[in-house]
């Protein structure tokens, strides 16, 4: 995802919490299933990103579970990016990139 982003572009992703009812819920049918489905736990997506070289600028918990927001790095002689606008609602799942 690092590589399709321009320097200071954003990108927000919409997770499903596998600690809630729900994501536990859903972990045991992508078992019964194989879907190949992953549910990353909050920490974890946090930690892959900026594994990848992208800078976390929030997660923030939704109902459903949550957004994380990240960031690459500017450019040259840019400052910093301000966080990216998330969608709400309870069928909203996917990435936003700008």
């Amino acid at each position: 995802m690092k590589r399709v982003l321009k320097p200071d572009g954003k990108m927000s992703i919409v997770e499903i919490d596998p600690n809630t009812g729900r994501g536990k819920r859903l972990k045991i049918c992508e078992r019964i299933l194989h879907t190949g489905a992953k549910f990353y736990e909050p920490l974890d997506l946090k930690k892959k990103m900026e594994g990848h070289g992208l800078e976390v600028l929030s997660v923030k918990y939704t109902s459903l579970g949550y957004f994380l927001t990240v960031v690459k790095e500017p450019g040259p002689g840019k400052s910093q990016a301000k966080e990216a606008p998330t969608a709400t609602g309870p069928n909203v799942f996917g990435i936003y990139i700008s």
